[in-house]
Parts: C-alpha cells; sequence; structure tokens
C-alpha cells in the first residue's frame, strides 16, 4: 500500500466514514480525523472553531493549531494510548489566527487503520469556552472572599452538626493563637472554660435546633499560651442549605475590651477607697489585686 498522502486520505476516509460522509460534513460537532497528527478530513463544524478553511486544516499539523496548555497534554495523551487506551480526553486553549480565545474539550479516539504504520485518530472538539469562563470567574470570587475572611479581624468557621471544623478563615491563629491545622484535631468545645461549658453546649443545641437563627454568646476560651481569652460566639445553623450544609460561626476575641472594662472597674473602687479615706495599707492591697487580676505592670 503507497505512503502517500493521497492514499492514506482515501484509506482513513473509507475507513471511518464508510457510507456516513454526509453525517460527517453536516454534523454540528467538530469532528476530524487526523493520521500521524495530520488532518485528513475536518467537517465545517471543525473549521468553524478553529477560525480556519478546510483547506488551512487538512495536511497541517494538529498541534499547530493547540494552544500551550493543550499541546503540553499532548505527551501524557500518547503515553495513555501506548498503555492501551482508545480513548483520551484533553482540555485547554486553541490558537486561532483571529487571536480569539477558545477554551475547548478535545476527545481523540485511537483508531486501527488499514494501515497498521500510521496512528489514526477520530478527534472532536467541544467550546467550552462560556463554561471555563464561569469557572474562571467562581474561582476568582471564591480567591477574594476567602481573601476578605483572611484579613477581617473575626474568625469565620464552618462546622458539621458534631460542631467538627470543616473550614475556618485561619484567623484562630489570630484569635487564640493556635496554628492553621489545629482544628483538624480538636473539637472548640474542648476549649471552653469549664465554669462556660454548660452555657456554652446550651448555646449550641439552641442552634441545632433553631435553623437560619443567629444565636450568640460568650465564653471563655483556653487560647495557645494557656490563657483565658474572652469570645464571643455567634452561629447560624445552615445545615439544611445545600451550598453551605453546617454552621456559620464567627468568633470574636473581646480580651483587650473586658480587660480594659475590669481594669476601669478596678480603678474606680480604688478611687474611691482614696476618697472615702479608707487606711493606706487597704489602699495598697487593692492596688497590688488591681496589678495581679489586669497585668498592669
Amino acid at each position: 500500500m503507497s505512503d502517500g498522502p493521497g492514499d492514506l486520505e482515501a484509506d482513513t476516509t473509507a475507513l471511518l466514514l464508510g457510507g456516513w460522509p454526509q453525517v460527517f460534513e453536516q454534523s454540528p460537532i467538530a469532528t476530524g480525523i487526523a493520521v500521524d497528527f495530520r488532518y485528513m478530513r475536518a467537517n465545517p463544524a471543525l473549521c468553524h472553531l478553529f477560525g480556519l478553511r478546510v483547506d488551512e486544516i487538512i495536511g497541517k499539523d494538529a498541534r499547530s493549531f493547540l494552544g500551550p496548555t493543550l499541546n503540553a497534554q499532548i505527551p501524557g495523551a500518547l503515553e495513555e494510548f501506548r498503555q492501551g487506551e482508545r480513548r483520551v480526553h484533553l482540555e485547554g486553549d486553541l490558537s486561532r489566527p483571529d487571536g480569539v480565545f477558545r477554551w475547548v474539550g478535545i476527545d481523540a479516539v485511537l483508531v486501527a487503520g488499514s494501515d497498521r504504520s500510521h496512528v489514526t485518530t477520530l478527534v472532536q472538539a467541544t467550546d467550552l469556552t462560556d463554561l471555563h469562563q464561569a469557572r474562571t470567574s467562581l474561582a476568582a470570587s471564591e480567591r477574594r472572599f476567602r481573601r476578605l475572611l483572611t484579613n477581617v479581624s473575626d474568625t469565620v468557621s464552618i462546622t458539621d452538626a458534631d460542631g467538627n471544623v470543616v473550614f475556618t478563615t485561619g484567623r484562630q491563629t489570630k484569635a487564640l493563637g493556635y496554628p492553621e491545622g489545629f482544628w483538624e484535631s480538636t473539637h472548640p468545645l474542648d476549649l471552653v472554660h469549664p465554669d462556660d461549658l454548660d452555657r456554652a453546649m446550651g448555646h449550641w443545641q439552641d442552634s441545632l435546633e433553631r435553623p437560619g437563627v443567629e444565636i450568640s454568646g460568650e465564653v471563655r476560651m483556653r487560647g495557645a499560651h494557656g490563657s483565658w481569652a474572652d469570645v464571643v460566639v455567634t452561629g447560624v445553623n445552615l445545615l439544611d442549605d445545600p451550598d453551605v450544609a453546617g454552621i456559620v460561626v464567627t468568633t470574636r476575641n473581646i480580651t483587650a475590651i473586658r480587660r480594659a472594662e475590669r481594669l476601669s472597674s478596678s480603678q474606680a473602687a480604688v478611687l474611691e477607697m482614696i476618697a472615702g479615706g479608707e487606711p493606706l495599707s487597704d489602699i495598697f492591697e487593692r492596688c497590688v489585686e488591681l496589678t495581679e487580676d489586669n497585668g498592669v505592670g
């Protein structure tokens, strides 16, 4: 059998199209037949997708129409063929002469041609530009959302129905001093002060029983350095929301606020003792207590 281009094209067409050349030509699916990477047939839909005339495609290396993303996948596709796969799927950008961006999915089916010395593939391409742009936009939106949450002072987390943290903005590091990944093996209630635990569990149960309602409470939680932090926790049960499927918990560390309030109250008490003519020894003792209780040095 001759290896001339005309013979290869005739053999390939006969092999793949049989008695259905009109179906091939009229198919809305962009379809081509390539032998050793060179297109032997291309239907109008493929020409339209590539932005080329049929004579600009036939005989040309199929890789020349692909952008960097698709061409980078070619070696892997060839390896799959060598390992016995009959069909491979690629997804990436085209290289159109008019510069119009097109993101496509390409399915290449390896066909055993009449001339076994040549690699023949049936190629079908689908325009995925709108889908790709939607994915890209969604990914960018998610990155912005995560960046926004990461840089707010509050911590935003999502827990499952058992209270296990499945997502967090990472600001727990700032709120309580724990490193990222800490919550993968620690339940938040394990860090609540024993005197506040019953109240915290009551708020949690209330949240489970009242979907969509904002439940807030203030508790003390142990920080990474062993000290107790005053924390306001707000939860909204969105377990039934398929886009969230969890309880959204916002945590704010208000230790500095509470410390300032206690300090102000203690200072006012000392001033009242002075104004009331209390013994200096009592005033001094109260000042020592103020220093110890509020960390004033």
